[in-house]
């Protein structure tokens, strides 16, 4: 199945500062788990299950200095953080800091030929995105976009990251975009007009699409100093041991809306395999994929590549 737009709030009315109140419309699975607090890795609570040192991998891509007035403040600390917090857990890391296009193609190839007999494979982007004709291109630092024909020669397509991840054929494989960013003129976010396009994980690939906001949606980057408000979240709850991937997300969904009050973190899944950042104990509300239980599908609407369970709210 393909969780697809989970946002974790129902319609509100929200203020947005001096622009005065917006109506606010979100939607929340079936399945939100229960209010429960983080867990760090110390607190007691499930035992924590020894990962082997490389059995997992991981390519962090964090671009911040892109001159011109739309630098960005926290995608570096955003990626040295998640690279700690992975490498503890049996991640061996790739890790690129304000990278130009080819710094990233280098790294993309070599990500690609260590993959192989990993039991799980990651790639993280934190950095301004930009939307040309429903594709998503991640924009390296010094990429030249005067002109939208110059965006496909100068910027990396999310399809080609996609693919590499689809073709690896590993049990987990997960492409996580915090790029989702508004305003070529402003650098307190990170898109470069009009947040990111959808993107479906292929049925039987095993890959979970996660965006820090909703497609078409702005994410902020967060106070200087510090993470986006996004990897602050998934930061505070992945070392629960047993949390699977699927709930982590549903609680960094919600920490994440109730924070900015605008910004939903969506995903789209056909990751059936059962995963946790810490392993341990799965949670009773877990099937055998590690996605939390949902009610029975009714009237279910057709996708692409799977099926689109059904959300409460409009």
């Amino acid at each position: 199945f393909f969780f697809n737009g989970w946002s974790l709030a129902g319609s509100a009315e929200k203020k947005t500062g001096k622009s005065g109140p917006v109506k606010q419309t979100t939607r929340r699975m079936t399945a939100m788990p229960d209010d429960e607090p983080a867990v760090s890795s110390s607190s007691t609570g499930p035992e924590m299950v020894p990962v082997k040192p490389g059995s997992r991998i991981a390519l962090l891509i964090g671009n911040s200095a892109y001159g011109g007035g739309i630098d960005l403040a926290n995608p570096l600390n955003d990626v040295r953080a998640f690279a700690g917090a992975l490498q503890k857990n049996g991640f061996e890391v790739i890790k690129l800091e304000n990278a130009r296009k080819g710094d990233m193609l280098d790294g993309l190839w070599k990500f690609e030929n260590q993959m192989s007999e990993r039991e799980a494979a990651l790639v993280y982007y934190s950095g301004h995105g930009i939307q040309i004709h429903e594709n998503n291109y991640l924009v390296p630092v010094g990429a030249d976009l005067r002109s939208e024909a110059f965006v496909e020669d100068q910027c990396i397509n999310s399809l080609t990251i996609q693919n590499i991840l689809e073709k690896g054929r590993l049990p987990v494989n997960i492409l996580i975009l915090d790029a989702c960013r508004s305003g070529l003129k402003t650098s307190s976010t990170r898109s470069l007009g009009g947040g990111m396009a959808a993107m479906a994980s292929k049925a039987g690939s095993e890959l979970m699409i996660i965006f820090s906001t909703a497609p078409g949606q702005v994410a902020l980057d967060g106070a200087a100093g510090g993470n986006s408000p996004f990897m602050n979240a998934f930061l505070r709850h992945m070392p629960q041991p047993g949390l699977s991937i699927g709930d982590l997300f549903a609680r960094v969904g919600r920490d994440v809306f109730q924070q900015t009050q605008t910004q939903n973190p969506w995903m789209n899944t056909s990751l059936f395999n059962y995963f946790s950042f810490v392993p341990g104990a799965k949670n009773s509300n877990q099937n055998d994929s590690g996605n939390p239980v949902a009610g029975p599908v009714s009237s279910p609407s057709a996708a692409k590549d799977g099926i689109t369970l059904p959300y409460l709210g409009t």
